[in-house]
């Protein structure tokens, strides 16, 4: 999956896009709003923050149930995420008449877009890259060298963004929310205040350059993704 920063620099993006326009969707539409938009981008990752937290609730929020990383690019799978996501995102559409509330899950949406391309794309290329240390997705050290990637981009993502203040403004300064079924208001809540913290108010100065995943090419999956995304909706 892709990083935290890495959502939230692509929230931004489309935010400098959407900013007082009336987005689009194929279940309606809802004016944008920045904040609750931008806080939409974490709530999928929300759910580490539930006591007793295990990977498959993570699954579950990103309606993966049953649907292993390696094998989420087959056809059935991924019509089966789409059918998935397309539900939730129609019912939720309709349970909410108010804009802010429908950016909030706009904001989901738009996590998942972002997940399902970075799966697709980048995960086999770090798996290639990697692949010449002899490891393999079967061996659990993977999973450490490929966090260590992702936090490193997300710190110089943070250290040289231009939006960093605009993303962290929309954090600090949003009303509590909760993701109906999914992730709880106070789960949500502490996974915000992590994420202000670990992030945007620890300084990070000894930052690591990623080493199967490169800051560059993650650069060019945020500008593609963005534009893929953008494309998805309409606005007016």
């Amino acid at each position: 999956m892709a990083g935290t920063i890495v959502h939230l620099v692509i929230a931004d993006m489309l935010s400098e896009e959407w900013e007082g326009a009336e987005i689009i969707t194929p279940y309606g539409s809802t004016k944008f709003i920045r904040d609750y938009f931008i806080a939409g981008n974490i709530c999928p990752d929300g759910i580490m923050a539930r006591k007793g937290y295990i990977r498959e609730m993570k699954k579950h929020t990103h309606f993966r149930d049953g649907i292993q990383d390696a094998d989420f690019h087959k056809e059935e799978n991924l019509a089966l995420f789409h059918k998935r996501l397309n539900g939730f995102m129609e019912n939720s559409f309709k349970a909410f008449r108010e804009d802010n509330m429908k950016s909030l899950y706009l904001g989901y949406w738009v996590h998942m877009l972002a997940d399902e391309l970075f799966v697709i794309n980048i995960r086999p290329e770090f798996m290639e890259n990697i692949s010449v240390t002899g490891l393999t997705e079967q061996d659990m050290e993977v999973f450490r060298y490929f966090s260590r990637d992702v936090d490193a981009i997300d710190f110089r993502l943070i250290n040289g963004y231009k939006g960093v203040k605009r993303i962290y403004n929309a954090l600090s300064g949003i009303k509590p929310y909760e993701i109906q079924g999914m992730v709880t208001e106070e789960e949500l809540t502490d996974s915000r205040q992590w994420i202000l913290n670990y992030f945007f108010e620890t300084e990070h100065t000894d930052v690591k350059e990623p080493a199967y995943i490169s800051y560059n090419r993650m650069w060019e999956f945020i500008n593609s993704t963005t534009g893929k995304i953008k494309n998805t909706f309409g606005i007016k």
